[in-house]
């Protein structure tokens, strides 16, 4: 599940599966959109089971928002949610390679790379627009000193700072 602000084009990346069903996209909403964002006053999204379900609309009814599809034969009407999506599908498959088994678990630092990117359309970073400052990522910590407590920390570290210093859009 993904989802992009309008304003900032500060992105989330979701972890779910197919059997999703619209109270638990409610929920997955809640617990990763709702806290940075509040309540949004409209939802573009595509005309996925879960976002058609009487359950979805009476949600958002209740809550005030405005519910917009993108037309079958038009998906491309949100522009900017497809061009996040590719960017997003093309970091993945560079991941994919290296961590195929363990996608899900990295898509947090996807999304970190992702958000403190910068992106044309803004010219700026998405974090900078949204929170006023680009927050300190894995490039900025220190390195490892020569005592070593653990390899398997190691090797998060050494990921986590790959993945940030990757270009994330072109």
């Amino acid at each position: 599940m993904a989802i992009v602000d309008r304003l900032s084009k500060r992105s989330h990346f979701i972890p779910t599966t197919k059997t999703l069903t619209s109270q638990g996209a409610a929920q997955l909403y809640l617990d990763n959109v709702f806290k940075h964002h509040g309540i949004p006053q409209h939802i573009t999204s595509d005309k996925d089971i879960r976002f058609m379900a009487n359950f979805w609309h009476t949600i958002h009814k209740a809550l005030g928002t405005e519910l917009l599809f993108t037309t079958t034969n038009h998906p491309a009407a949100d522009g900017q949610s497809e061009r996040m999506m590719r960017v997003l599908n093309q970091l993945l498959r560079s991941y994919c390679d290296e961590y195929y088994n363990k996608w899900d678990t990295l898509l947090a630092v996807v999304e970190f790379a992702y958000n403190t990117t910068y992106q044309k359309s803004i010219d700026d970073v998405p974090f900078r627009i949204d929170y006023g400052y680009i927050p300190t990522g894995p490039a900025y910590a220190s390195t490892w000193s020569e005592e070593r407590f653990s390899p398997s920390a190691e090797q998060l570290q050494t990921t986590l700072k790959t993945i940030q210093r990757r270009e994330v859009g072109s």
